[in-house]
């Protein structure tokens, strides 16, 4: 079976070592899965850093050495500058390039939510499903050049035609094979049972995934998945 790797903030992966530690071991104790901050002692994970912005990458990214990878987030919110979410294809081209000079792996992380932003190069229509925006827009299509496509999936995981047709969508996109596709998974709004049953859906498409948790009283939700689903 083929490693599967995964991805947490820092913070989080401490409520789910500090809820199960060798549970947490068991999942992210290996060089092939990450953590968005500083290293975790005793763990093998790599640390990755996660910029919301071109700007903060050209001004702090040169920094780390080569062979890192970085995550660009670029989302509708206030983290990231007007002109990166108007024009996602641009953003992460420049982006990639920069990233490929300083010899640095790129996690591309759009949010659907892209498709929102007043002015943006291309925008949801009246009534048309978010997903459905996401895809014909080509915001996955944009990060071609990413080792890593994460698909903020987590908004759609309760339902599994919608959650599955998004990865599934998304994967149509990707031109490179080599390109890695992750999804998204969250606490926050499902069960451990719901969870699995989303990434059952995902797994024969992807290889990764970026778990949330959204605040300490849920690590046993992830806890419960994550039993659900290591061997």
């Amino acid at each position: 079976m083929p490693t599967v790797s995964w991805i947490m903030p820092w913070g989080q992966m401490a409520w789910l070592r500090a809820y199960d530690d060798a549970l947490a071991r068991a999942v992210f104790d290996a060089p092939s899965s990450y953590v968005v901050g500083g290293p975790v002692p005793g763990y093998q994970c790599t640390p990755t850093r996660v910029y919301t912005s071109m700007d903060a990458y050209c001004q702090t990214g040169g920094s780390l050495v080569s062979g890192s990878l970085v995550a660009y987030d670029l989302e509708a919110w206030a983290a990231s500058p007007m002109v990166d979410k108007q024009h996602p294809a641009s953003s992460y081209a420049h982006f990639l390039s920069l990233a490929k000079a300083r010899g640095h792996g790129v996690m591309a992380t759009p949010g659907r939510d892209l498709v929102t932003v007043q002015g943006g190069d291309q925008v949801m229509d009246a009534g048309e499903d978010i997903n459905a925006a996401y895809l014909r827009c080509g915001i996955p299509a944009a990060c071609a050049g990413a080792h890593v496509l994460l698909v903020q999936s987590q908004g759609a995981q309760k339902d599994l035609a919608a959650f599955t047709s998004l990865i599934s969508g998304a994967k149509a996109q990707q031109a490179d094979p080599n390109q890695q596709l992750w999804c998204g998974l969250t606490t926050s709004t499902s069960t451990a049972a719901q969870m699995t049953a989303a990434w059952e859906a995902a797994q024969p498409m992807v290889h990764g995934c970026w778990v949330t948790i959204g605040g300490q009283a849920q690590a046993s939700v992830a806890a419960g998945f994550f039993r659900a689903i290591t061997p």
